[in-house]
C-alpha cells in the first residue's frame, strides 16, 4: 500500500487483525516495517534490536496466517515478483515451514530465486514450477480472429498485430479491439505499445462512458451503481447509469463483480487514473469515503481509511472530519 501510516490506516489495521486474531494480536511496532501503521516504539527493557526485532516480526505473522487458515484455506500470491531479497526469502521460508496448510502462488518472470525453495521438500512442503508460455502464433491469430469476430485475416493485420502483441493474450485481444474499432479496420491506426492501445480504446469513448470509468478507478472492486449515482447525482438517471455500465461490460472494459462492477485487468484501471488530475482524484475519494459512511453498501475498515487518507492528501487538517473518520473506520 502507498499510504503512509495515520491514525486512520493504524485504526484500520488493528480492526482487520482484531478481527483475525481476537485478544492474541500484539501491538509490537515490528508491525509498522509491513503495515501502515503507527505503533508507538518500543523502549527499555522492551525495545529490540534489528535481528530480534525481525525475529518478532515473523513470529507475529506466522501467528496472523495459522489464525486465518484455521478459519478458512489460505492462498498467499506474490504477484509480478523480480527477485527475493534475503529477508522477504527467509520470511518466505518460515511461512512455508510453519504455516501448515497454507499455500504461495508467485508470478515471476524469472525462475531464479524459486530454486532456493526446493529444499522445502523435507519438511513437507511441496513447489511446483507452472511455466506460463507465450500463445502459439496459430493461437494468437485465432484469439484475434474470435475479438474481431472474422474467419479470416488480412495478412498486414497478422503481421503488425503480432509484432506487437509477442503472443500474451491480453495483448491480442486490445490491439483487436483497436483495429475493429478503427474506421475500416486499418492497422494504420494501431499503437506501438499496449498502453497506447488502451489510451485509444478509452479516449474513443463519449464523455458519460469515461465518467464511469473515472469513478470505477477511484472506487476499486464491487462498486455498485448507487455509489456512481451518490458520487456526481445530477449526471445520470437510474436507467441511463445502468446502460452505461452495461455498454462498458459489453467493452469487456468493465466486469461484474459480485454485487458491482470493476475493471477487467488492472492495465485498464491504471490507464483510465492516468486521465485524472491529483484534485479530481481528491475529490473521488472523499465523495466514494463519505458514500459509505452514508450508506448501508459492506466496505472494510481498510477500504474506507484509504479513501479518507487520500480524500485529505494536500487538505488543511481544519477540514477533515476527524470524528467521523474515527466513527466510520
Amino acid at each position: 500500500m502507498n499510504t503512509k501510516p495515520t491514525q486512520f490506516t493504524t485504526r484500520a489495521c488493528v480492526t482487520a487483525l482484531y478481527n483475525i486474531m481476537g485478544e492474541e494480536l500484539e501491538k509490537h511496532s515490528a508491525l509498522n516495517d509491513v503495515l501502515p501503521t503507527n505503533f508507538p516504539a518500543e523502549r527499555g527493557a522492551e525495545a529490540l534490536d534489528s535481528r530480534s526485532r525481525r525475529i518478532k516480526l515473523t513470529e507475529i505473522i506466522v501467528k496472523l496466517f495459522n489464525a486465518t487458515a484455521e478459519k478458512s484455506p489460505l492462498l498467499i500470491v506474490m504477484h509480478a515478483c523480480q527477485f527475493f531479497d534475503n529477508s522477504s526469502s527467509s520470511l518466505l521460508r518460515q511461512i512455508l515451514r510453519r504455516c501448515k496448510g497454507t499455500c504461495v502462488l508467485v508470478s515471476t518472470r524469472s525462475e531464479a530465486g524459486l530454486v532456493d525453495f526446493a529444499d522445502l521438500e523435507k519438511y513437507g512442503c511441496r513447489t511446483k514450477l507452472l511455466p506460463l508460455l507465450p500463445l502459439s502464433k496459430e493461437l494468437s491469430i485465432q484469439l484475434v480472429k474470435k475479438t474481431l469476430g472474422v474467419s479470416e485475416l488480412e495478412q498486414g493485420i497478422v503481421d503488425v498485430v503480432m509484432n506487437r502483441t509477442q503472443g500474451i493474450p491480453f495483448y491480442c485481444v486490445e490491439f483487436a479491439r483497436v483495429v475493429k474499432d478503427s474506421p475500416g479496420g486499418a492497422v494504420s491506426e494501431l499503437p506501438d505499445t499496449i498502453t497506447g492501445a488502451i489510451l485509444l480504446r478509452i479516449d474513443r469513448l463519449l464523455p458519460a462512458p469515461k465518467l464511469v470509468l473515472k469513478i470505477v478507478a477511484v472506487a476499486g472492486k464491487n462498486v455498485r451503481a448507487s455509489l456512481i449515482a451518490d458520487v456526481v447525482p445530477a449526471q445520470f438517471t437510474t436507467e441511463d447509469l445502468q446502460a452505461e455500465l452495461e455498454y462498458l461490460v459489453s467493452l469487456d472494459i468493465l466486469i461484474r463483480d459480485r454485487n458491482g462492477y470493476c475493471f477487467r485487468h488492472e492495465m485498464v484501471q491504471e490507464v483510465v487514473l492516468g486521465f485524472l488530475t491529483f484534485s479530481q482524484k481528491r475529490f473521488l475519494h472523499k465523495r466514494i469515503a463519505n458514500y459509505y459512511v452514508n450508506s448501508d453498501a459492506e466496505v472494510s475498515a481498510a477500504t474506507l481509511a484509504i479513501h479518507f487518507e487520500l480524500a485529505a492528501k494536500g487538505m488543511d487538517q481544519s477540514e477533515l472530519d476527524v470524528p467521523a473518520c474515527k466513527r466510520a473506520i
